[in-house]
């Protein structure tokens, strides 16, 4: 009896520091404030109260292939090589541990079926994103260029301390917002009967701020994927319908890509809606220039020559990458794609691991939820994560991890916290 009290108060303890992980850094002003070495000790600590249950569980592919990513980065760590962008390889280490962490969290509480735990900590980090986006707003209303600047490697440590001394948050917060705004638009959309009126209102109040917070931060593309996976989500109830429009956007693309000036004439007119915002009104029309082939330099231009770059270094070094045994400092890495990026820097003895464990990961949430009415906004969350890491540096921003591989799986169990069962089935 008494080992089942002190069994019963361990996990007590271990969901509280669950909770206090998921205030950490869904809450721009403790996680700027606390560091990123405060959530890897609340995460040691996490490991530590599962006591030895955590490794007695039937450990899946993907969280198998996840320890198998960080084993091929060891060659690296000790030979000194070990590095990415301008980080120092202890933070680099800690940044690509917070990321994946939340996988080992969600299937801990998963293989408890401790259900309702996990649709409260969705819930908690919505409560929280909502309260960061309202002092991210009213910041940036004050400092209109502050979520950016924060954006920006080295910055000036008193403007750094001006704008997170108010809750504003930079990179990391505003594209994680983009998953959890698109999950939650797709459940209580699709859920909405099953839920009482305060909780909804709840939801639509934390999704209008981050909504409102990820125009004000002015990130086109967070912007674009925005309003791209809520339109998806809102109006795509099957996932044969899903496949079907994505095969067709991209037919679409291919055919209308060799139109002269077809985007081109898309990106000017979505330009104009947005000209009060001078920042997100010259993204758009630098994206209208590269598909009208009007101007010989262009941002878009410049950043797909650095994705050619990174491209060109791993095809030069594709089993070890150029930190490996038989790369060179002469190749150059774009530093601007997550995926193609990482591939360059330690090719396919790191990558294939790391793509084998997101994807198995991926598969498995989405057959969890095969018969219910998440299915199609967590489709949606995984195929936009994957365009993000193409197109921007993720794997060191761990907020973006830890929505995707924690708070999105958690978000279908939200109506076990609530008590409001609807027809979905779980395992």
């Amino acid at each position: 009896m008494v080992r089942t009290g002190n069994q019963n108060n361990l996990y007590r303890l271990n969901k509280a520091i669950c909770i206090l992980f998921c205030i950490w850094f869904a809450w721009p002003f403790a996680s700027y404030r606390l560091g990123m070495y405060f959530g890897v000790v609340l995460s040691l600590l996490w490991i530590a109260t599962t006591g030895v249950f955590l490794f007695m569980m039937k450990w899946n592919a993907d969280l198998l292939l996840t320890i198998c990513f960080f084993i091929t980065l060891l060659p690296y760590v000790l030979t000194g090589t070990f590095k990415y962008s301008t980080f120092n390889p202890l933070s680099l280490f800690g940044t690509f541990y917070l990321f994946f962490i939340g996988m080992f969290i969600f299937q801990y509480y998963h293989s408890r079926n401790d259900l309702h735990f996990l649709g409260l900590l969705a819930i908690i980090t919505l409560f929280f994103y909502g309260i960061g986006s309202i002092q991210t707003i009213i910041g940036l209303f004050k400092y209109p260029a502050a979520s950016r600047y924060l954006a920006v490697g080295n910055p000036d440590p008193v403007l750094r301390t001006t704008y997170t001394n108010a809750g504003i948050g930079g990179f990391n917060y505003v594209y994680s917002a983009i998953f959890l705004l698109i999950i939650m638009a797709n459940d209580i959309v699709k859920k909405r009967s099953l839920y009482p009126f305060k909780y909804k209102m709840l939801v639509l109040l934390a999704l209008t701020a981050m909504l409102f917070m990820i125009v004000r931060a002015s990130y086109a593309i967070a912007l674009m994927m925005s309003f791209l996976g809520c339109a998806l989500v809102l109006f795509v109830r099957r996932k044969r319908t899903f496949y079907i429009l994505a095969i067709q956007f991209v037919c679409i693309m291919l055919i209308f890509s060799a139109t002269e000036g077809f985007f081109s004439t898309i990106f000017f007119k979505l330009a104009d809606v947005f000209d009060s915002n001078p920042v997100i009104y010259e993204k758009l029309r630098d994206l209208a220039l590269t598909f009208g082939n009007l101007t010989i330099y262009s941002q878009t231009t410049n950043r797909i020559q650095l994705y050619y770059s990174s491209f060109r270094s791993f095809l030069s070094n594709p089993l070890f990458g150029v930190h490996g045994p038989f790369g060179t400092s002469s190749y150059i890495v774009g530093g601007h794609s997550g995926w193609l990026d990482l591939m360059a820097y330690y090719g396919l003895f790191a990558t294939i691991p790391l793509f084998l464990a997101i994807g198995s990961n991926f598969i498995k949430i989405i057959r969890i939820n095969r018969h219910n009415e998440s299915t199609i906004g967590i489709l949606v969350v995984q195929l936009l994560f994957i365009a993000l890491g193409i197109i921007n540096p993720i794997l060191y921003v761990y907020h973006i991890g830890l929505v995707v591989f924690l708070i999105v799986p958690s978000v279908p169990y939200i109506c076990w916290c609530l008590g409001c069962y609807g027809t979905g089935h779980f395992r």
